[in-house]
């Protein structure tokens, strides 16, 4: 699918949006946050509108396929969820730990009753794939990251849109999952219903021999947009969700806010020890991650204090939201209790925790 990236191919334009924004995707993306200079603000985030769509390329990320008499027991010793939890046609996020506790990747796991499908976050296919196979010589681990492309359709035109990819390839509708965190396969495509971006919306993986045709009738459809990789990280910390930038930086499940996803009633995971101690309760962390907005951001000035001017945080990464006209990010701090903070300039800042 590369040979076609930065193409346009019956992409339909936002007036005034310039288009000098040419990173990956499966086609020129419309959205260029930073070049935004106004008129068009609500236009930039399109997926947040009504009756709007945007996809975002994932053909970066991996796939592994995982079979075998020992899948199950293999994934429950890997990651950090109860992988006994995730039914037949049901998916969900899990992460995998290195020996010293600290986060590798965050993934999505789908069973397919035979099989189950693994969505590992770019470079971080090996790691997992060998992992898994070190559990059991019973468990067999398949890359098939280079007979699919990867995309994400979401925002409130989702439905609509995945209507139009299913006619398109001629798929059943009866395959078309309706709850989230639900999944399909019909033929040799994966079809899971799940918002990468705080929105509802869809992952689908098809044959890479597919897409190009999909994608020339896609795009000529109204209100479908291709979103780059710039709108897809401010839309991911407007949800206050990681992204792979935090994934990157060795962080331990507390100190991401991801203990949510840690599961201690079960078979332990690689890492469990350095995650627990003795006593089964969570390591308590010397920092932690939170979410805030920021009506104002100089990047100057990183340090965050309380109400008696103690320095208690400091930023991490901000971006510029055109859809809430703030800057969102995330901050580390050394309370996870604390809830409010101020910036050198003053600004009160509200402290959330990520999903």
């Amino acid at each position: 699918m590369s040979a076609y990236r930065n193409l346009n191919l019956g992409v339909n334009l936002v007036n005034g949006v310039p288009r000098s924004f040419k990173r990956s995707s499966f086609f020129q993306p419309i959205i260029d946050i930073y070049n935004n200079k106004g008129g068009v603000t609500n236009e930039a985030l399109n997926s947040r509108l009504p009756a709007r769509c945007s996809i975002f390329d994932l053909s970066h990320y991996s796939m592994l396929r995982v079979s075998g008499k020992d899948k199950l027991s293999s994934l429950q010793r890997t990651f950090t969820t109860n992988i006994y939890n995730c039914s037949w046609n049901r998916c969900s996020d899990s992460l995998i730990l290195d020996n010293e506790g600290k986060i590798v990747d965050k993934v999505l796991i789908s069973n397919h009753d035979s099989s189950l499908s693994i969505i590992t976050s770019p470079g971080k296919d090996e790691y997992v794939e060998q992992s898994i196979k070190s559990m059991s010589p019973n468990v067999v681990v398949e890359n098939i990251s280079e007979q699919y492309d990867i995309f994400a359709v979401q925002g409130c035109y989702s439905r609509a849109a995945m209507n139009k990819i299913f006619y398109f390839l001629k798929l059943n509708f009866k395959n078309l999952v309706h709850e989230p965190h639900t999944c399909a396969i019909d033929t040799n495509k994966i079809i899971i219903n799940k918002g990468i971006i705080g929105s509802s919306g869809y992952l689908i993986c098809i044959p890479k021999d597919e897409t190009q045709n999909l994608f020339i009738k896609l795009l000529q459809q109204p209100n479908i947009y291709m979103s780059g990789e710039e709108a897809l990280e401010i839309n991911r910390l407007e949800a206050r969700m990681l992204g792979d930038i935090e994934l990157s930086e060795g962080l331990t499940p507390a100190e991401a806010n991801q203990l949510h996803l840690i599961t201690s009633d079960k078979e332990k995971f690689i890492g469990y020890d350095s995650v627990f101690n003795s006593n089964n309760n969570f390591i308590k962390p010397n920092k932690v991650l939170k979410s805030f907005s920021l009506s104002e951001y100089d990047s100057k000035f990183n340090t965050l204090y309380d109400t008696d001017n103690n320095e208690i945080g400091s930023v991490s990464r901000m971006l510029y939201s055109p859809y809430l006209k703030c800057y969102k990010g995330f901050g580390y701090f050394k309370d996870q209790n604390i809830s409010f903070c101020k910036s050198e300039n003053n600004q009160k800042i509200e402290l959330m925790d990520l999903y």
